[in-house]
């Protein structure tokens, strides 16, 4: 041992270092769940008869967290204000260039309150992990449902518009 003593005080640093970052690792996983979980109790996050708006437009109209509106005959508490990432500019049509946010924002309702309002639309984003069989997932998709329109990322102004 004495010949290899650095080594083996290297190799005891190196894994006391290592035995740290995983104790540190699990102890803050432990606390953001416990400190989440407080969070979303006392939030009533996706609550039935509450609703998120998008910042600028709830200040733009002058709406604030505990005000009520109405939607489809449907009376909704603001409970929060918030903002969507694939949203980034306020823009109602993807030509557009300028943000309306007077007249254009997003309500944020959970599956249930959709659901109680009557018919709408279901919009889905996907990611494919598999190249090879997007073309396939797609035809699927356009002969079995149909879509609206199609808008890749970069294509989005409402997010590469902002850079």
């Amino acid at each position: 041992m004495k010949k290899n003593l650095s080594f083996y005080l290297t190799g005891s640093i190196l894994t006391a270092i290592t035995v740290m970052l995983l104790v540190g690792a699990v102890t803050v996983s432990g606390s953001l769940y416990h400190c989440f979980d407080a969070y979303f109790a006392e939030t009533k996050i996706e609550a039935e008869d509450e609703i998120l708006l998008t910042y600028r437009y709830a200040k733009a109209n002058g709406i604030a967290v505990g005000d009520t509106m109405e939607l489809a005959g449907k009376t909704f508490r603001v409970c929060g204000l918030g903002m969507k990432p694939d949203y980034a500019i306020m823009l109602r049509e993807f030509p557009d260039s300028v943000p309306d946010k007077d007249g254009f924002g997003i309500g944020i309702l959970s599956k249930e309150a959709i659901k109680s309002l009557g018919a709408g639309m279901e919009y889905y984003s996907i990611r494919y992990g598999d190249k090879e069989k997007e073309t396939a997932f797609r035809t699927e998709i356009y002969e079995k449902y149909g879509t609206v329109e199609y808008v890749e990322q970069k294509a989005n102004t409402r997010i590469s518009l902002i850079y």
